[in-house]
């Protein structure tokens, strides 16, 4: 605590404060037969955690957290090789018009097929992907993937790709979204891509022109995981986008009046926009109809259509009448 104190007290520097932040690991006790780079290594395990955690953390070392470094390093090193071995593919999430009961479009899901652990979802290997970066190889791999799988879907059918704040910050997305566009022959106006409350935190003027050029050029934005963030109402006034998507957590809590009353107030202000608001993760006919009654325009989850590899499975048509 001393050390940190030290480390974080502000100092002046050519007449300027300048203020650190600082963390740090630790090893308490060493074996004399444990080898210095093994010692450093869990020394630096023992960083990683503290830097999850709060500014002025330390983290003493426990081995029993060497299984979980171990299956951490593992997971990197196959999510490294899963492109190059075709292990992944996407799957497709039906989106329902709630007017009408029509499947108008599905968002294209990232899957990875672990030839030892199975089907993982996104939750499981996109954290990874981000903290090493290959997540821009990932994002576009499945923007290129599900533009051609899309080419051939009807006319009128909308495809939804999600971009990582990663991807979105990279100089050139805007150029890469249009190359991918112009190489499949996809028309801008079906695209819809949707970026998470992560990437608006740096809201500036390079997110509002990187928005405005993809908006110039055709293509739909969808404010993804929208509610989840202390800014929400901030980012639906200021930037400019097509959609925003409620967090499946606000569905959950729809039986609660407060939840609920503060959610028609957003639905409402959105539509106003002429922005349409989709709910995420309806999974009961209760769900489905309790959304209706606010207001959504869209909705997505298991009650509309559980994702498959298969599109022709998803689109087009309407739902079972007792999903509606």
């Amino acid at each position: 605590r001393d050390i940190l104190r030290m480390v974080v007290d502000p100092i002046v520097m050519d007449g300027r404060k300048v203020t650190a932040s600082g963390r740090i690991g630790i090893v308490a006790s060493v074996d004399t037969k444990t080898e210095s780079g093994e010692t450093l290594r869990q020394a630096e395990a023992a960083l990683r955690r503290a830097s999850a955690k709060a500014p002025r953390s330390y983290v003493v070392h426990d081995r029993k957290h060497d299984a979980l470094e171990r299956a951490r390093e593992s997971l990197d090193f196959d999510l490294s090789q899963a492109l190059g071995r075709q292990q992944l593919h996407l799957a497709y999430q039906p989106i329902v018009e709630l007017a009408s009961g029509s499947i108008i479009g599905a968002e294209a899901l990232m899957r990875w097929r672990h030839p030892v652990r199975g089907e993982l979802q996104p939750s499981t290997f996109v954290p990874a992907a981000e903290r090493t970066g290959t997540i821009v190889q990932l994002d576009t791999w499945a923007l290129q993937a599900a533009l051609r799988e899309a080419k051939s879907w009807p006319e009128d059918t909308l495809l939804a790709v999600n971009v990582s704040a990663v991807q979105f910050r990279q100089p050139d997305f805007v150029a890469s979204v249009f190359t991918e566009l112009a190489a499949t022959g996809f028309p801008a106006g079906r695209l819809e891509l949707e970026v998470t409350e992560t990437v608006l935190m740096r809201e500036g003027r390079e997110t509002e022109e990187t928005l405005q050029d993809l908006i110039a050029a055709g293509v739909r934005i969808a404010l993804d995981d929208f509610g989840t963030g202390y800014s929400a109402l901030a980012y639906l006034a200021r930037l400019p986008h097509h959609r925003i998507k409620l967090d499946r957590v606000f569905v959950k809590d729809l039986a609660n009046p407060a939840t609920a009353g503060l959610i028609e107030a957003v639905v409402a202000a959105a539509r106003d926009r002429d922005v349409m608001v989709t709910a995420e993760g309806v999974e009961t006919t209760d769900q489905m109809e309790a959304v209706r009654r606010i207001g959504f325009t869209h909705a997505q989850g298991f009650a509309t259509g559980a994702p498959s590899c298969s599109p022709a499975m998803v689109l087009p048509g309407s739902l079972p009448q007792a999903a509606v």
